[in-house]
This record gives structure tokens, C-alpha cells and sequence, in this order.
């Protein structure tokens, strides 16, 4: 990357660091089968035809809470964005 940044350093106007992607590993047992999945829809108030907006609009919140918490984080050890622009 240094390298890269060195040689076209005359148009790169600014730089973004942080982590490219987040692996989440494991299972909801108790919502891994059918039943138990019937009864968190259930809970939730959410039909089977309203699935996809319902998990869409969680992960927007995720997403968003996790942007919050970056903005908030003080320094790059911390796996926070950090930005570098040129003026």
C-alpha cells in the first residue's frame, strides 16, 4: 500500500484504513430449526412474507451502530476507521 501511495501520491487525495470485512461465526440454537424460528417470528410480530424487510432493517441498524461506535472510538489501536486527507 506504501508503495502504491508513493507512486501515485500526486492523485490520491486522502486514505481510509480499517477492517474490510466482519466474520461472525456460530449458530442461534434456538433458533437453528424450524419450531424455534416459528416462535421468535412469532414474538417478534413478524409473518413469514415480511422476512426480508424485517432482517434488512435490523441490519441497517447494525450496520449504523457499528459506524456510531467506529466514529467514537479514539485511535486506530482500537480497530477504529482512521481517514488521512490532503489540503
Amino acid at each position: 500500500m506504501e508503495r502504491f501511495l508513493k507512486r501515485h501520491e500526486g492523485r490520491v487525495l486522502g486514505t481510509i484504513a480499517g477492517f474490510d470485512r466482519v466474520l461472525f461465526r456460530g449458530n442461534l440454537s434456538s433458533i437453528c430449526h424450524l419450531g424455534g424460528m416459528d416462535r421468535f417470528m412469532s414474538s417478534q410480530r413478524v409473518l413469514y412474507k415480511d422476512f426480508k424487510p424485517f432482517v434488512e432493517k435490523i441490519s441497517e441498524r447494525v450496520k449504523e451502530h457499528a459506524k456510531q461506535l467506529a466514529a467514537a472510538a479514539p485511535s486506530r489501536s482500537t480497530g477504529a476507521w482512521t481517514r488521512t486527507w490532503r489540503t
